[in-house]
C-alpha cells in the first residue's frame, strides 16, 4: 500500500514534464507547422522569434500573428497476449494557442534591430481513459496546461550575419487523477487527486547566416527550464478505516527539470517560387535522471521517495518546403521524425511514448496587402511499443508501470491570422 500510494503521486509530476518531451508536439506557429515545424533557418513572420531570435533584423516587416491548433490525440492500449483487451482514451479536444510579434526598430534607432514577444503554449492536453480501465490503478485521467511568455530582441550585423537573445518565463499547472485498489463494501474504488503549479524563467540565444542570398542557415538554443513546484494539493478519499494514514489535506514540493533544446538547419530557395528546409533538434532529456517526492506530512504509508526515469536525449529530424503558387497564396508540405526519449520499462499511461513520424500541410492566404491567413494540418502517428514485464524487470519499475502494448494517433489543424506594418 506504501509502494502504491508513492508511485501514484511521483507519476502526476512525471506526467508534467513528459509531455515536453515525449509528447513534446510543439506547436509555436501555424505557418511553421505546414512545413514540418520548421522555424529555426529561415524568417517569414513573427513567430520564428520562438525558434531563433537571431531572426529578428532579417524578417522584412513589422508585424503580428496569432491563432490556435486543435487537437484531437486518441491513445489506444492493447493488454498482453492471450488477453484480447483494448482500450482507447476518451474523445477530448484541447486548444492550444500562440501570439508573436516583431516590430523593427529602424526609425527609432540606428541599425536593423528587431524586438518581439511571443506568448504560447508548448506543452498542454489531456488524457482521460474510460472508468474502470484496466489500469485505473495507474491512471483514471490527466489534465496540463503551461504557458510561455518570451519577450526577444534581435540585431542584424549586415546582409548575413544576425545575433539574437531573449528571456523565457513559464507556468505549467497540472491536474491529475486515479483510482487506487482499495474498495469500501459497495464496491467503489477509493481515490487520488493531485493539483499543481509551478514557475521558471529561462533564456534563448539564435544566430542566422544568409552567405548568399538564397541560402540560410539558422541556430536556436532554448536554455532548461527548473521547474519547482511547491505545495502541490493531494486530497485522497479512501474508506474511513485507513484514512489516517492519506492526510486528506496534504502538499508535495518536487523539482523537475524541463530540458534544454538546441536546434539548427538550413533553408534554400531553388527558385523564386520554391524554399525548401531541414532542421534536426536536440533536447537535454538526460538531465531527467530522478524524481525527487517531498510531501508536507508524512505518515507510516506516505513516506518522501526517489523514482528512476532515466530518459535519453532525443533528436526531432524535420524536412519541409513552400511553393508560392501567386503573390496571394503559399503552399507547404513537411514530415518530420521524432525519437522517443523515454526507455523500456519506463512507459506509462502518461507517457505511452515511442518513435513518431508526422506529416504536415499549410497555406498562407493574403486578404489584402497588409492581412493574411494561415492553415495548417498535422497527422501524427506514433510506432506500436509493446512494454513487456522483461522490460519492467530490467528498469526495476515491475509494478509501478503497466505492461502492454500502446499506440497514439493525432490529428491537429490549426489557423492563424496575421496582420504586417
Amino acid at each position: 500500500m506504501k509502494k502504491l500510494a508513492l508511485v501514484l503521486l511521483l507519476l502526476t509530476m512525471v506526467s508534467m514534464e513528459a509531455r515536453g518531451g515525449g509528447y513534446q508536439l510543439n506547436l509555436f506557429g501555424i505557418r511553421q507547422i505546414g512545413m514540418a515545424h520548421i522555424g529555426t533557418p529561415y524568417a517569414r513572420d513573427a513567430a520564428n522569434l520562438a525558434f531563433n531570435p537571431g531572426a529578428a533584423g532579417f524578417i522584412p516587416n513589422s508585424g503580428i500573428v496569432g491563432g490556435s491548433s486543435f487537437t484531437f490525440i486518441d491513445t489506444g492500449y492493447l493488454a498482453p497476449a492471450p488477453s484480447t483487451y483494448r482500450e482507447n482514451t476518451e474523445f477530448g479536444v484541447n486548444y492550444p494557442f500562440n501570439f508573436h510579434s516583431v516590430f523593427r526598430t529602424d526609425d527609432l534607432i540606428p541599425g536593423n534591430w528587431g524586438v518581439g514577444l511571443s506568448v504560447y503554449t508548448p506543452y498542454g492536453s489531456s488524457v482521460v481513459w474510460p472508468e474502470g480501465w484496466k489500469n485505473q490503478f495507474f491512471l483514471q485521467e490527466i489534465s496540463l496546461q503551461s504557458v510561455y511568455i518570451q519577450p526577444s530582441i534581435g540585431y542584424q550585423f549586415n546582409d548575413i550575419i544576425g545575433v539574437g537573445a531573449g528571456l523565457i518565463y513559464g507556468y505549467g499547472a497540472v491536474n491529475l487523477q486515479r483510482n487506487l485498489p482499495i474498495a469500501d463494501q459497495d464496491g467503489n474504488y477509493a481515490r487520488v487527486e493531485l493539483d499543481g503549479d509551478a514557475t521558471a524563467i529561462g533564456y534563448n540565444l539564435g544566430l542566422m547566416i544568409r552567405p548568399v542570398p538564397e541560402v540560410t542557415v539558422g541556430v536556436g538554443y532554448r536554455s532548461q527550464l527548473d521547474m519547482e513546484v511547491e505545495d502541490g494539493d493531494a486530497w485522497f478519499s479512501v474508506p474511513s478505516s485507513i484514512e489516517g494514514g492519506f492526510p486528506p489535506e496534504n502538499t508535495f514540493t518536487a523539482s523537475l527539470p524541463l530540458p534544454w533544446v538546441l536546434s539548427f538547419g538550413l533553408s534554400a530557395d531553388l527558385s523564386e517560387e520554391i524554399t525548401i528546409a531541414a532542421q534536426a533538434d536536440l533536447t537535454g532529456w538526460d538531465a531527467y535522471e530522478e524524481l525527487h517526492l517531498d510531501f508536507g506530512e508524512n505518515t507510516e504509508q506516505l513516506q518522501d521517495s526517489r523514482e528512476p526515469r532515466n530518459y535519453e536525449d532525443s533528436w526531432i529530424f524535420r524536412l519541409g518546403g513552400e511553393y508560392e503558387l501567386s503573390r496571394q497564396t503559399q503552399l507547404r508540405a513537411g514530415v518530420f521524425y521524432d525519437m522517443t526519449p523515454v526507455q523500456d520499462g519506463y512507459m506509462t499511461p502518461e507517457t505511452p511514448d515511442s518513435d513518431r513520424i508526422s506529416f504536415t500541410a499549410g497555406l498562407t492566404h493574403q486578404l489584402t496587402d497588409n492581412l493574411g491567413v494561415n492553415m495548417s494540418l498535422m497527422y501524427l502517428r506514433s510506432q506500436e511499443r509493446e512494454q513487456t514485464e522483461e522490460h519492467t524487470v530490467e528498469a526495476g519499475t515491475l509494478g509501478q508501470v503497466p505492461v502492454g502494448t500502446f499506440q497514439t494517433i493525432a490529428w491537429i489543424p490549426g489557423i492563424s491570422v496575421e496582420y504586417t506594418f
